[in-house]
C-alpha cells in the first residue's frame, strides 16, 4: 500500500534542527526525541491483522526518533531519518533518504521516503501526542517508497506537494499523489502543543492513485482542517477510497496550559474520537477513542504521560473461513489499552 508512514514531508524541505554546527559552506544539523512506554493492559483479542494498534502489554520505545540533515550553498540539503513507533512493534516505522533543494517558494526531492497525504504526516512523529498515528493513517502500512517529489510554497499562507513514488523496485505503476495545504492566517507548527499568539486555521486536501495492472486501480482522497487559539486545538480529518472502499474519520482536541503555578509545569491534555467503516471483513464500523494526560515538570524537557485507547466494533458478518460468532452491537473482539510512559525531545 501507499507510503502514508510516521514522517513529516509537507513541504519539500528538511525539518528545522534543534542543534546545528558550521562546517565552511554546510550547516549540520540534527534532532530528534527519545522516550519508553509501559502499556500495563491490552485486550486479550487484539490482533495485527484486525488493525490494532497495540497487542500485547510490556516495555517498548516510543517515541525513537532522529533526523539528521547537510544544508548547502543555493538551498540544497540531504537528510536522512528513521523512526521507530507504535504501529510495526521492534522495527523501523520509517526511514527516510533524500537529496533535495528549497528556495523559499520552490523545492524538489529525490531518494526515498514517505508520501504526505493525510493530517497527521504534517507533524514529526516527536510533535504529535498520540502514541500511535489515527486509522485512517495506519490503514495502509508503511512503506518508504523511492520517488520524486516537487513543491510550491506561499509563505506563511500555502504549500502544494506533487509526487511519483515506486511502491517496490518491481513495480508496474507509481502512485501518483499531491497535498495543498492552506493557512491564511499564518503558518501552523507541525508542535501540535506549541502555544500561538493569535487564531490560526489549516485547510488541506490530498490525493492519492493508482493504475496498476497487476494491483488494480486505487483512488484515495482526503481533506482535513485545524484551528488553534493560544493553548486550544481543533482538528478533524476525513479520508475515502475505493479498490477497496473504506472510509476513516477524526476529531482531535487539545488543550495544554499551567499547573497550580507558574513553577509547577505543564500540563496538557488531548482527546482524539475515530470513526471508520469496513476496514476488514465481517466488521461494519469501529469507534475509537483515545485520551492522553501529560506532565511537564518545571526546569526539564522530560514529558510523563498516561494514555488509554477504547475501541468499539460493529460487525454482521464473519471473514470466510473463520468460526468467529458475531456479536451484532457489541464488541467484536476486546482489544482496549492503557500506556503509561515518558519521553524527552532534543
Amino acid at each position: 500500500m501507499a507510503a502514508l508512514a510516521l514522517i513529516s514531508a509537507a513541504l519539500a524541505h528538511p525539518p528545522d534542527p534543534a542543534l546545528t554546527a558550521e562546517f565552511g559552506d554546510l550547516t549540520a544539523g540534527a534532532s530528534g526525541a527519545l522516550g519508553g512506554r509501559l502499556t500495563v493492559l491490552v485486550g486479550e483479542q487484539a490482533s495485527v491483522s484486525k488493525l490494532d494498534a497495540l497487542i500485547s502489554p510490556g516495555a517498548r520505545v516510543y517515541p525513537l526518533a532522529l533526523t539528521g540533515s547537510l544544508q548547502g550553498a543555493r538551498g540544497g540539503y540531504a537528510l536522512l531519518r528513521v523512526e521507530e513507533a507504535g504501529a510495526h512493534a521492534g522495527s523501523l516505522e520509517a526511514a527516510e533518504a533524500r537529496l533535495g533543494f528549497h528556495t523559499g517558494t520552490l523545492g524538489g526531492w529525490l531518494g526515498s521516503g514517505d508520501i504526505p497525504v493525510t493530517r497527521d504526516r504534517d507533524q514529526e512523529m516527536e510533535d504529535r501526542h498520540f502514541m500511535v498515528a489515527p486509522v485512517l493513517s495506519r490503514i495502509l502500512l508503511p512503506a518508504h517508497a523511492p520517488g520524486v517529489s516537487a513543491s510550491g510554497e506561499w509563505p506563511e499562507r500555502a504549500g502544494m506537494d506533487l509526487g511519483l513514488s515506486w511502491p517496490t523496485a518491481t513495480a508496474d505503476a507509481a502512485y501518483r499523489w499531491g497535498r495543498l495545504r492552506l493557512h491564511p492566517l499564518g503558518e501552523v507548527s507541525r508542535d501540535e502543543s506549541k502555544i500561538d499568539d493569535g487564531l490560526l486555521l489549516l485547510l488541506a486536501a490530498g490525493v492519492l492513485w493508482q493504475d496498476s495492472e497487476s494491483l488494480g486501480e486505487l483512488r484515495l482522497g482526503t481533506v482535513d482542517a485545524e484551528i488553534r487559539y493560544q493553548h486550544f486545538g481543533l482538528a478533524v480529518g476525513y479520508l475515502t477510497t475505493d479498490g477497496p472502499t473504506w472510509t476513516a474519520s477524526e476529531v482531535v482536541v487539545s488543550g495544554w496550559g499551567r499547573l497550580l503555578s507558574v513553577d509547577a509545569g505543564a500540563l496538557s491534555g488531548q482527546v482524539r474520537v475515530e470513526h471508520a467503516t469496513n476496514l476488514i471483513d465481517g466488521e461494519d464500523t469501529r469507534l475509537i477513542g483515545t485520551a492522553r494526560l501529560s506532565v511537564r515538570p518545571a526546569q526539564t524537557r522530560i514529558d510523563l504521560f498516561i494514555e488509554g485507547m477504547l475501541s468499539r466494533e460493529q460487525g454482521d458478518g464473519v471473514a470466510d473461513g473463520e468460526d468467529v460468532i458475531s456479536l451484532g452491537r457489541g464488541i467484536e473482539h476486546d482489544n482496549d489499552s492503557l500506556s503509561l510512559g515518558a519521553r524527552m525531545r532534543f
